[in-house]
């Protein structure tokens, strides 16, 4: 999956999987000043021994909600990294 520019949005209203257990070769998702919402975010789901999503935040946003106010972020195992972010 690839976001990128500004005026870019993915919009997931349910679970978002990034890498999953019985895939032999990884997954990525890249975000590039673009943005990403969902309900729920997977990345690599390593409760199974895989270690195969990979997200990159470079620029834009990432938000992971829903309307029960318990959105799930899980890097159990994959890998989550934040790259040029401004902090004020």
């Amino acid at each position: 999956m690839l976001v990128t520019g500004a005026n870019s949005t993915w919009i997931n209203r349910g679970n978002l999987h990034v890498g999953v257990p019985d895939w032999t070769y990884g997954a990525t998702a890249f975000i590039n000043g673009g943005s990403v919402i969902s309900s729920n975010l997977y990345i690599g789901e390593g409760t199974w021994g895989a270690s195969n999503g990979v997200v990159t935040l470079n620029g834009g946003a990432l938000t992971v909600a829903n309307d029960e106010e318990n959105g799930q972020l899980d890097i159990s195992g994959g890998t989550l990294t934040l790259a040029a972010m401004e902090f004020p």
